[in-house]
């Protein structure tokens, strides 16, 4: 019996003395920042499907701002827009209470990121509960096909700052979401996926570039044409070669010398390859481009003040510089300089028709 005591004795002291080391667990952290749905998955071919996810701050308790950066990965995916969801005043699903100020709000479509920060400020009341901070939507670029393996992409938010009202960190953690692309049977697949001119006004006898990106959609490498038109008529043609999941910006440039003056709709078109069953996305259509009278910058078909002082105002700018704009660069030499002036005046007060 006297042994019996014993042990108890001893085990209840053991317990109490690991009670005394760890006297409270840590808490377990409820907060979190994920993306919703966590994961969509595509059986069939998703090529040029959209879909749209939520970034949701759930179960916060005296919530003031927000930091978040959100990345995706762009060989499959093509940023659409996105719709920010602050304060909770003007959307019901959403997060923060008025007045809020918003700190960034920056989309890096082709590194294929996006940070938002947002906050309130006095004398709005701290936000409790579960709000959406943002929806943003995709376009489907690039669904595999054997060889290629099936695809997990990560929709990542890989950073994430939350602050109190007394501008303290908020604990939380963060769950992401992936898009799972199930490789398709092999095929030949080739598509434009986009067009860009440089300038949409353009003076007549001068150029503007044509950025046309192509994809190679399918398992073999191809080789095909690749022809810029403006309306029914062909600009120019080129080859280009293709692996299988790769993709290419081609550059093509419109002289105008040929063309009436006028509003022209640009269109880029990928001659089918052999066996190419899919055809639907090896043409691609864009807005308009004016062919006007050289000088005439905005594209109302005259050459005025207003086009003046437009040139003048970004006079001695290059591509890629604040302010820079591009229908100004008249000889198409990438800045604009003393002959986009010249030409300029040499028409100015003329219209059309």
């Amino acid at each position: 019996m006297n042994r019996i005591l014993v042990v108890f004795l001893v085990s209840t002291l053991l317990i109490s003395f690991e009670i005394t080391l760890n006297p409270v667990a840590e808490a377990k952290i409820v907060t979190f920042v994920k993306v919703a749905p966590s994961l969509i998955e595509y059986h069939e071919d998703a090529s040029d499907q959209q879909f749209t996810v939520s970034v949701i701050i759930e179960n916060v308790t005296d919530l003031y701002g927000f930091d978040l950066r959100f990345r995706w990965n762009t060989t499959f995916l093509t940023y659409v827009s996105r719709s920010v969801r602050v304060p909770r005043d003007s959307y019901p699903d959403g997060i923060l209470q008025a007045p809020t100020f918003s700190l960034t709000n920056a989309v890096n479509a082709t590194a294929g990121t996006y940070r938002l920060a947002c906050s309130s400020m006095a004398p709005a009341s701290p936000f409790d509960g579960t709000g959406t901070a943002f929806n943003i939507t995709f376009r489907v670029r690039y669904h595999p096909a054997l060889p290629a393996p099936t695809t997990n992409t990560l929709l990542e938010l890989y950073q994430t700052d939350l602050a109190d009202s007394s501008g303290n960190r908020v604990l939380h953690d963060r769950k992401n979401g992936t898009v799972t692309f199930y490789a398709l049977s092999e095929r030949h697949d080739v598509a434009v996926l986009s067009i860009n001119p440089s300038k949409t006004v353009v003076g007549q006898g001068y150029a503007t570039n044509l950025s046309i990106e192509v994809l190679n959609r399918g398992s073999y490498t191809e080789t095909f044409n690749v022809t810029a038109n403006a309306n029914s008529a062909a600009i120019q043609i080129q080859a280009v070669t293709l692996t299988y999941g790769s993709s290419a910006m081609l550059i093509f440039t419109w002289n105008t010398a040929d063309f009436g003056k006028g509003n022209y709709t640009v269109n880029a078109y990928a001659a089918p390859v052999l066996y190419e069953t899919d055809t639907a996305d090896n043409n691609f259509t864009d807005g308009r481009v004016s062919v006007t009278i050289p000088g005439d910058v905005d594209g109302d078909f005259d050459v005025d003040l207003y086009d003046a002082t437009r040139l003048f105002g970004c006079y001695g700018l290059s591509m890629g510089k604040a302010g820079f704009i591009a229908e100004c660069d008249i000889d198409n030499s990438g800045q604009v300089f003393l002959f986009d002036a010249v030409i300029l005046l040499g028409h100015y007060g003329q219209k059309y028709p």
